[in-house]
């Protein structure tokens, strides 16, 4: 069990970035950079013992810089998408940047998945990564002071500890885009994962995967993951993959379970815990093959997925939905628990 921290790269403007490398007991492995917050690699065993990395992660941190996806990031100041990216908070309207359309997605253009945060090592299994967004950055107001905490402990349990501090109200929902293949090999597609999720309703979307603002039941839908479900069986029915956010059965803040994934063959399991209201589940829809692993294996539609916790979607657009709004005086916590079977 240790830490271990080795250089990783340079910025193009000189600063060095860091990757730290966290190991248990039972000789998992999660490797994260000071760039983003990426979480490059998690290494588990199959039923065999035989370690693989089960998320995807690229071979240097140069190829990084052009992270389009947001491969193994964080995310924020607002996950998802905020429709024409604007909104009026407190008799104010404010700008967002426009990255996806006419709308904004994960914050922007330059999100958190692009930041340099500063690292404190807590102990052999813990570090905390701290950033300060100012105010008016990406057009989000209030200066906003944000620290994550990533723990691997020794019951295979990855957990990110959010907090935040702001001294203007400001909308905020972060989580981590890990893409994830159990399997331990990206050639290989997700159709076979079997998925049980937390969740009775989902929010519809338009066409633009904007929240028309309804909360549905999945009953009688694709996506019904209420008891396991292969992700392949319905996929078919869906326009490209997955692309959804589900709204959990659980109460506020309550930290629960909210997804159960398996994989038949090589016997890996993945459970994941958060405080969030919501989950979305990613297909890897726009993956084309442009990145590849380290193997040299490329990325291609459905060879990964994402099980993102956060806020409601365009929240701050929709009267119908928590605001998901941060005001000074307030501390921000949120948790999201991988948990390694």
């Amino acid at each position: 069990m240790a830490l271990k921290q080795q250089p990783y790269g340079h910025l193009p403007d000189g600063r060095k970035t860091d990757l730290y490398i966290l190991t248990n007991v039972n000789d998992v492995e999660v490797s994260a950079t000071n760039y983003g917050g990426i979480i490059t690699s998690i290494k588990t065993p199959d039923q065999n013992g035989v370690f693989k990395n089960i998320v995807l992660g690229l071979g240097s941190f140069r190829e990084y810089l052009k992270n389009d996806p947001y491969l193994g990031a964080l995310v924020g100041r607002v996950s998802n998408r905020i429709s024409n990216a604007r909104f009026n908070l407190d008799g104010k309207t404010y700008k967002l940047a426009k990255n996806e359309g006419e709308n904004h997605l994960h914050g922007g253009l330059v999100g958190f998945e692009k930041i340099l945060w500063e690292v404190e090592v807590v102990d052999d299994q813990s570090i905390s990564l701290s950033y300060v967004s100012p105010d008016g950055e990406e057009g989000y107001p209030g200066n906003l002071h944000v620290s994550v905490t990533y723990t691997l402990d020794n019951d295979n349990k990855l957990t990110l500890d959010f907090g935040a501090m702001t001294d203007q109200a400001t909308p905020i929902s972060f989580t981590s885009h890990g893409y994830f293949n159990l399997t331990g090999d990206p050639s290989k597609n997700i159709h076979d994962h079997q998925l049980k999720l937390n969740a009775d309703s989902y929010t519809p979307t338009d066409q633009e995967l904007i929240p028309t603002g309804a909360v549905d039941s999945v009953e009688d839908t694709p996506l019904d993951f209420r008891e396991f479900k292969s992700i392949g069986k319905d996929i078919g029915q869906t326009k490209l993959g997955f692309d959804n956010n589900f709204v959990l059965n659980k109460s506020e803040g309550e930290l629960a379970l909210a997804a159960e994934v398996e994989e038949p063959q090589s016997g890996r399991r993945m459970n994941v815990y958060t405080s969030m209201p919501c989950i979305q589940l990613y297909t890897g829809n726009y993956l084309d093959n442009s990145l590849q692993s380290p193997e040299g294996i490329p990325f291609r539609k459905h060879c990964a997925f994402c099980l993102e916790p956060q806020h409601y979607p365009d929240a701050p657009n929709r009267p119908e939905f928590p605001s998901g709004i941060l005001r000074p005086g307030k501390n921000y916590r949120a948790k999201i628990v991988y948990e390694f079977l």
